[in-house]
C-alpha cells in the first residue's frame, strides 16, 4: 500500500501515530521516503533578469546557486497569490534547478518540485 502526502511534515505526523499505536507498530509496516512521489514541474523561458539583485560578492558557486533559487522561489510565490497559502500551510514547493541558458539568451529553465495541490493550482 502507498500513500502520498502533502508534505514530509504530514508524512511524519502519521508515522508517528502509526507508531503510537500498539497494534500497528507490531504489525511490521515500513515507511521509505519517495521522493519520486512528489510532481516535477519544468518552466521555460524565465526572464533571466529576474536573477539581477542577487548580490554575489564573496559567494561560492554553490551559495550563489542557492541564493538565486531562494530568490526565484520568493518571487513565484509573490506573482501568484493561490500558491502561497499552501506553501504556508506546509505543501512542497523546492526548486530542484536552476540552468542558465546558454548562446546568448536572456532566460532560463527552473525545475520545481511541488505538491499535488501546487501542481493543480499551478496548471
Amino acid at each position: 500500500i502507498s500513500l502520498a502526502f502533502a508534505n514530509t511534515t504530514a508524512r511524519d505526523e502519521a508515522i508517528a501515530v502509526l507508531n503510537a499505536d500498539n497494534f500497528l507498530s507490531g504489525a511490521g509496516l515500513q515507511c521509505k521516503n519517495s521522493n519520486k512521489m512528489l510532481p516535477k514541474l519544468t518552466l521555460r523561458n524565465v526572464q533571466k533578469h529576474a536573477l539581477d539583485d542577487v548580490d554575489t560578492t564573496g559567494k561560492t558557486t554553490e551559495e550563489i546557486r542557492e541564493l538565486e533559487k531562494k530568490m526565484l522561489k520568493d518571487l513565484m510565490l509573490a506573482k501568484n497569490s493561490s500558491i502561497k497559502p499552501l506553501v504556508d500551510q506546509g505543501h512542497t514547493f523546492q526548486i530542484i534547478y536552476l540552468h542558465k541558458n546558454t548562446f546568448g539568451k536572456e532566460d532560463l529553465t527552473v525545475g520545481l518540485k511541488v505538491s499535488p495541490a501546487i501542481r493543480t493550482a499551478i496548471l
